[in-house]
């Protein structure tokens, strides 16, 4: 029981840091576009790795042509058909990062799915939230998806492929462009 709460205190603490991070470097009009970049620097903090994620303002910056499979090394998608069977797969492990895919949308979004003593809390760091899998805003993230396209990878069995935090640098950072980016957000 200790444990749990241990690993409940430390994820709540690093939802906190990132959601600040990202409150902080949001801008207009496009605001911050990093589930990705979250995600992946959440992974690392729980691999005690201090890392923030750089703003993304540009649906042309290079983190975009990164998937999630980019993670960890030697990842495999686990594709799962409804709820129940993305339940049964996210007790497998401790930490699956998740994508869905929303119907009717070609967008989506990235967190982790984290298991702790059996239960399965959403923690999407780029939002601030921590929640049980069964309360409203964990079940909001499960609510009409394309499941054909939505799938999770167990991380925490596998290596962190830190290659792509290298394109976490501010460097990479591109600025958002009225011309070029505008009909990305149509």
């Amino acid at each position: 029981m200790r444990e749990a709460t241990n690993t409940k205190r430390f994820a709540q603490k690093i939802v906190k840091r990132i959601s600040n991070k990202v409150e902080k470097d949001k801008k207009e009009p496009v605001g911050n576009q990093n589930c990705l970049l979250c995600t992946w620097c959440t992974e690392a903090q729980f691999r005690g790795i201090d890392i923030l994620p750089r703003p993304v303002y540009s649906p042309r910056d290079v983190i975009f042509k990164f998937t999630d499979a980019n993670i960890v090394k030697y990842a495999r998608k686990i594709h799962f058909r409804n709820e129940n069977e993305l339940r049964q797969k996210a007790l497998s492990g401790k930490r699956f990062y998740c994508h869905v895919n929303w119907k009717g949308s070609s967008g989506g979004h990235e967190f982790i799915l984290l298991n702790i003593d059996g239960e399965i809390y959403v923690m999407d760091s780029q939002a601030g939230l921590l929640a049980d899998i069964d309360s409203d805003d964990g079940s909001y993230y499960f609510r009409d998806i394309n499941y054909k396209n939505s799938f999770i990878v167990r991380l925490d069995n596998k290596e962190l492929n830190e290659d792509i935090l290298k394109y976490n640098s501010v460097n990479f950072t591109m600025d958002f462009d009225e011309i070029e980016d505008s009909k990305y957000l149509l």
